[in-house]
């Protein structure tokens, strides 16, 4: 539950709100079309697991009140297509560091840390919002993009619209959380960290896609025969 005191009107917090739903949909929307396009999941394998398992924590476990439960739920379904991308796809890239009889069985394990470590935490810290989860996923998440972008040296399954999406939403999810937990230092250093390593993203994404000589925002080119290249070679 939300404490009642908070630093801006009511309305104001219900705005950011729907901002963070809508443009965290859009990156669910733009990493599903995406990953079908280039046959590749859009969002590393821990995120996604954690990401599932506190959706299924917050909508069933611990459920949200309206308009967060309707979001927590789209987010799911979502959230649940990406998985399928995933297990579809995935098991390529992975099977390069673990023996492909294990990906399944590592994907489900993963799945029941993942949301044990969800309903632990809340319980933990009493954190009904799911505040220090959800933020601490997120941090991890941004950290996993650059480091899965230097790795497949490639922009394959990424595009700039998902990390430009995942950045506002995550400032607009920051923004609300900060009108009602202003004193709260360690929610400022998740903020702050998670903007900083988007940013960082954003500006290697685009200088990945002008190395490769793709158009940053319309991947419409001669150079995606290099980048399938390059993503096939590592």
């Amino acid at each position: 539950m939300m404490p009642d005191s908070q630093v801006f009107s009511d309305q104001f917090a219900l705005l950011l709100q729907v901002c963070c739903g809508f443009f965290w949909l859009v990156c669910y929307l733009t990493i599903i079309f995406q990953g079908f396009k280039d046959k590749m999941c859009g969002m590393p394998f821990l995120a996604l697991c954690l990401n599932i398992t506190w959706e299924v924590t917050f909508s069933i476990v611990f459920p949200h009140h309206a308009p967060q439960i309707l979001i927590n739920w789209l987010w799911l379904v979502f959230d649940c297509i990406i998985a399928y991308q995933l297990l579809e796809y995935g098991k390529k890239e992975m099977t390069r560091h673990v023996h492909g009889s294990l990906y399944y069985p590592m994907f489900i394990l993963i799945i029941v840390v993942s949301f044990f470590a969800n309903v632990t935490i809340t319980q933990e810290f009493n954190d009904l919002d799911g505040k220090y989860t959800a933020f601490g996923i997120n941090l991890l998440m941004s950290v996993l993009y650059i480091t899965g972008l230097v790795q497949r040296n490639s922009t394959t399954g990424q595009s700039m619209y998902i990390a430009l999406s995942k950045m506002l939403g995550s400032t607009a999810a920051s923004f609300l959380f900060f009108t009602y937990y202003p004193e709260s230092m360690f929610l400022l250093f998740l903020y702050i960290s998670i903007f900083i390593f988007d940013w960082m993203y954003i500006v290697m994404l685009y200088r990945k896609f002008k190395e490769l000589r793709i158009h940053p925002w319309i991947r419409k080119s001669a150079g995606n025969k290099v980048e399938e290249l390059i993503g096939t070679a590592n």
